[in-house]
């Protein structure tokens, strides 16, 4: 059920969601592990240790955000990285915590939601390794928030008056985010599209500035691409020297076969949504 006002957070809103963000750092720094894991987490450690390049489309912002962790003075450099990745994994908690208290009225649901959410098993299990995944929600339940503050849910409003101040900031987020992850990002774009749709007009007579504050948000690629230049420990395709190499590597073309496998066919499309199912039951 709606809401019937929107939702516009007070202090006590604010420190509630803190609370939820304290509560599951806590949680998965006890939990992270004090050495090199599984998954891609070694190259990811040592991207973020020696500013390397990971491998496509490169993570510049994880491995920029992985390095300033890595001068905590405790743990191992692994542990260390890991803790990035739980501190963004807490600050989803308390999105997601946000966000439900915009969609459902009170705060119990909001506890729920935030907490099912933090103890699931994969994205627990994400939250305490280097990995970009809890990074990538967080930029999503963040957007998906200044959304709601744009374009609140409750049956008394469709769009807040103060809407239009939200859309800068959404753009340079979602920038972000597309440094982070982008492939995950541009899937789940059209969300943000039907989200904001009372705002239309004012996106369409804004694209072009909303555009450039997007583009800021890609700088981290520029880095990586003038880091490669360096001679790097690790550099998982060297030197991206040439624009062919850089659309060749951001743009996954190497994963091609991986993404588009021939021998897939439509059986094996249905068996995936199955496991989907099963997956969303397990974890909540």
């Amino acid at each position: 059920m709606l809401p019937a006002e929107p939702f516009r957070p007070k202090r006590a809103d604010w420190l509630q969601a803190a609370v939820v963000a304290v509560a599951l750092l806590a949680l998965y720094a006890a939990t992270a592990p004090r050495t090199v894991a599984l998954e891609d987490d070694g190259l990811f450690v040592l991207s973020s240790y020696f500013l390397g390049i990971e491998h496509p489309p490169g993570y510049p912002l994880f491995t920029l955000i992985g390095h300033l962790f890595t001068y905590l003075p405790f743990g191992s450099v692994a542990y260390r990285v890991h803790l990035a990745s739980a501190l963004f994994g807490a600050l989803t908690g308390a999105a997601a915590w946000l966000c439900a208290r915009a969609l459902i009225g009170g705060r119990l649901p909001a506890y729920l939601a935030a907490f099912a959410l933090g103890v699931s098993p994969v994205f627990w299990s994400q939250a305490i390794i280097a990995e970009v995944y809890s990074l990538n929600t967080f930029f999503f339940l963040v957007l998906v928030f200044m959304g709601l503050q744009a374009c609140p849910p409750s049956t008394l409003a469709a769009a807040s008056p103060g809407a239009s101040r939200w859309l800068p900031w959404m753009a340079l987020v979602f920038g972000l985010s597309l440094s982070n992850h982008y492939p995950l990002m541009l899937l789940v774009a059209p969300a943000f599209v039907i989200l904001l749709w009372p705002l239309r007009q004012e996106l369409l007579s804004r694209f072009g500035f909303l555009s450039w504050l997007v583009i800021v948000g890609l700088l981290p690629y520029a880095w990586m691409v003038r880091r490669s230049w360096q001679p790097l420990p690790i550099s998982f395709d060297g030197p991206l020297e040439t624009i062919q190499e850089i659309v060749f590597f951001v743009g996954r073309k190497g994963y091609a076969r991986v993404d588009h496998s021939v021998s897939a066919d439509w059986f094996d499309r249905i068996k995936f949504f199955q496991f989907l199912g099963g997956q969303l039951l397990v974890q909540f």
